[in-house]
């Protein structure tokens, strides 16, 4: 299931440069200060940026080679993970 939230309106750091990031939170991971741990975040490739976001949808979440996409921590990226992208 994918779903897009305009969350609060606090810039985080390096993020008034109009570029689009990306991090992840395990939910299977232990729960640390209320919430799962989440990785650093990264800006998103310029190849990326180029994608219409309906192929980068598909490309992230349809293909064989991102359904075993394993996160960090060992768990499945696409199944226990909650994946955030920030403009």
């Amino acid at each position: 299931m994918i779903s897009v939230k305009r969350l609060i309106e606090i810039l985080l750091p390096d993020e008034s440069d109009g570029k689009i990031w990306m991090w992840h939170r395990c939910l299977k991971c232990p729960i640390a200060n209320g919430s799962p741990s989440a990785t650093r975040r990264v800006v998103m490739s310029d190849a990326a940026w180029g994608l219409s976001f309906g192929k980068f949808l598909e490309l992230s979440f349809s293909n064989h080679a991102a359904a075993s996409k394993v996160a960090n921590c060992g768990h499945s990226l696409h199944r226990d993970c909650l994946q955030f992208y920030r403009y």
